[in-house]
């Protein structure tokens, strides 16, 4: 019962309608906090990551048109969502999350994932995150202002 109640991990979260102050533990009996909302997304944390914290965007995935795409389907195309993303912001917690292409792993910042037909954006309002481009293995550090596309194949 109640928003403050412990989320186990696994758990499918959909804050498109509002927000969600997520508490998980650190070393030490500490916790941290962030807040998400905007998009769905699941929540992993290993017993051996020391309180780091994984969120997924989960959802719909964006819907991109393929070449060979028909009349038919791009109709249907027309309900999905072009793009998925997730809005998060956190004081120095331990926090990564992962779009499909990146993972972005931030510290006191405020940032949005959003997977597109072009692959995942990681865009910082605050702070700096750093992305991990899955499939060009290399970690960029994104400040305030800017943001990093990381290309799906």
């Amino acid at each position: 019962g109640g928003a403050n109640g412990a989320v186990p991990t696994g758990a499918i979260l959909d804050t498109r309608n509002g927000q969600v102050a997520l508490t998980t533990a650190l070393d030490g009996g500490r916790t941290q906090t962030a807040t998400f909302e905007r998009g769905v997304f699941e929540v992993r944390q290993s017993k051996t990551g020391h309180g780091l914290t994984d969120i997924f965007l989960r959802g719909p995935a964006p819907a991109c048109a393929t070449s060979r795409a028909t009349g038919r389907a791009a109709q249907v195309t027309k309900r999905k969502p072009k793009k998925r993303q997730l809005w998060g912001r956190d004081k120095g917690g331990r926090f990564r999350t992962h779009g499909s292409n990146s993972v972005a792993t931030v510290r006191g910042t405020s940032w949005i994932t959003t997977d597109t037909c072009t692959g995942t954006r990681t865009t910082v309002k605050a702070g700096a995150v750093s992305v991990r481009d899955v499939h060009r293995h290399r970690t960029v550090l994104v400040r305030a202002g800017h943001s990093y596309l990381a290309r799906r194949r």
